[in-house]
C-alpha cells in the first residue's frame, strides 16, 4: 500500500512544463541557435523585477534547449545585471525581496524551480504598472 501523503511531495528535478515555460516567455524573447537572447518591445516595457525574473526563464530555455553547451541555468546578481544592464544592487533587492517566494539560490546563484513556473504565470499576469526603487 503506498503512502497518501506520497503525492504530496516534490522532487526539486521535477520536468519543466515546456507548454507553460513557452506560455510564460511569448512575445519577451528570442533566442538564436547559439543562444543569444534577444530582447522583445514587451520585454523591454516591464518593470525590473520582472525583467530579472523573465531573463531567469530565459536561461532556463536555453539550458532546456541545451543552445549552449556547459550552461548554468542559475545566474548570479551581476551576470544578470550585465545582461539587463540594471545595478546590481537593484538586481540583489529584487532577488531577495519582491522575487524570493519564486527563485531559488544555489551558492548564489539564483534559477527559477521548476515547480514555481505557476508562480511565475501568476506575477505576470499582474499588469499594474510598479515603480522600481
Amino acid at each position: 500500500m503506498t503512502d497518501p501523503l506520497d503525492k504530496f511531495i516534490v522532487d526539486e528535478g521535477t520536468a519543466v512544463d515546456v507548454k507553460l515555460l513557452a506560455q510564460l516567455i511569448d512575445g519577451f524573447f528570442q533566442f538564436t541557435k547559439t543562444g543569444e537572447v534577444i530582447f522583445e518591445r514587451k520585454f523591454v516595457q516591464q518593470s525590473e523585477s520582472k525583467k530579472v525574473l523573465l531573463l531567469l526563464l530565459g536561461r532556463k530555455v536555453i539550458k532546456y534547449k541545451n543552445l549552449i553547451t556547459n550552461y548554468k541555468e542559475e545566474s548570479g546578481p551581476k551576470e544578470l545585471s550585465d545582461q539587463l544592464g540594471i545595478e546590481s544592487k537593484q538586481v540583489s533587492k529584487y532577488l531577495a525581496r519582491e522575487l524570493r517566494n519564486i527563485v531559488k539560490s544555489k551558492n548564489k546563484a539564483y534559477y527559477v524551480p521548476n515547480y514555481n513556473l505557476y508562480k511565475c504565470e501568476e506575477l505576470l499576469k499582474n499588469d499594474k504598472p510598479k515603480r522600481n526603487r
